[in-house]
């Protein structure tokens, strides 16, 4: 029995020993287990912070996106508006370029006119001279007294006169349209 009873105690011994070392075990294990959960919430708390940092950026990210999008468009259309402007513009610079250049064939055409009228001008003038002769004074026409060619009563320096006068009027409607075109 004592054999017995010597072996219970040490397999008691033992078995506390090993219940001992176990406990210890278990403890240490226990230890690491929280160490893992304390990093496992850390790391979950950071990427979280993280994920959150992610979506912000994103939501400003896109605000900015749909900004540049709309300035985009509002450009297109700007620049849509500006090339119809300046199709516009050069249709009227072509319009007024071709008004222009009419203007200037009747500039030209009302220039030789005058020409032509200062050329019968001078020519009545001279025939009026011819006419009245080489006389230093005065002469007064009496249409009752004098006709002109197939009997038609006329005063050359009236005539010339009208003439004159239409012409320059011509001249300057036409100095005044050519002109205006100009500034339109």
């Amino acid at each position: 029995m004592e054999r017995e009873t010597e072996e219970n105690k040490q397999l008691r011994l033992e078995s506390e020993n090993r219940i001992h070392d176990l406990k210890q075990r278990l403890s240490a294990i226990e230890g690491r287990a929280d160490n893992i959960i304390s990093e496992k919430t850390k790391v979950e708390e950071e990427a979280s912070a993280r994920i959150s940092e992610m979506d912000k950026e994103n939501l400003r990210l896109k605000k900015e996106i749909n900004r540049l999008e709309s300035e985009f468009e509002k450009s297109n259309l700007e620049k849509k508006e500006e090339q119809k402007k300046r199709s516009d513009l050069q249709k009227a610079v072509k319009n007024s370029e071709e008004k222009v250049k009419e203007l200037e064939v009747k500039l030209n055409q009302l220039q030789i006119e005058v020409e032509e009228s200062e050329r019968t001008i001078r020519g009545l003038k001279e025939k009026t001279r011819d006419c009245n002769g080489p006389t230093t004074k005065k002469r007064t026409i009496d249409p009752s007294e004098e006709q002109g060619l197939m009997g038609l009563k006329m005063q050359w320096p009236a005539a010339a006169a009208v003439v004159a006068s239409t012409g320059t009027i011509a001249a300057a409607a036409v100095a005044v349209y050519f002109s205006y075109g100009r500034r339109r």
